[in-house]
């Protein structure tokens, strides 16, 4: 379709999903240590929303107290330029990186949260909205692991480049 969802651009207007807020049948992803994460989201906003409209991406781990504490953020900021309408919407993806997990870091093993955040001002906001669509959560390969993937596919090659001389 043409989105997956709409967020308003009032302040602290918050979409988010992780294990805690439906254990059942919700989003069951870990920080595991030695991977490293990227959240990539189509994003979309209207002309209806004031220049400078801001709109926050996170992923994000519950502490003991169940709060959500940002891990990685990307702050999107709407203008007329960033985002021309057209006959269709054109979403435009924005990342979230999170660097290799270590044991030391305090989300390390806990699940993970996606979150949508309007952090535009009370005195900015005018009843527009963010389009989403097409949220994509990857495990980015180890660079250590990607080394060794490279330095096996560089052998393959020089045996195949000695039989052939």
């Amino acid at each position: 379709g043409n989105q997956a969802g709409y967020i308003l651009g009032f302040p602290q207007v918050t979409l988010f999903q992780d294990y805690n807020s439906s254990p059942t049948h919700g989003f069951n992803a870990v920080f595991e240590v030695g991977k490293a994460y990227n959240l990539t989201l189509g994003v979309f906003g209207k002309s209806t929303l004031a220049p400078g409209s801001t709109l926050q991406l996170s992923l994000y781990y519950l502490d003991a107290l169940d709060n959500r504490v940002p891990v990685g953020a990307t702050t999107v900021t709407y203008s007329p330029a960033g985002f021309p309408e057209t006959g269709s919407l054109r979403f435009v993806d924005y990342e979230v990186n999170v660097p290799t997990v270590q044991a030391g870091d305090a989300w390390a093993g806990r699940h993970m949260g996606i979150q949508l955040e309007s952090t535009t001002a009370l005195a900015v906001s005018t009843g527009g909205n963010w389009d989403f669509d097409n949220v994509r959560l990857t495990v980015v390969p180890e660079p250590a692991a990607l080394s060794l993937v490279l330095l096996g596919a560089a052998g393959l090659l020089g045996l195949r480049t000695g039989r052939d001389l």
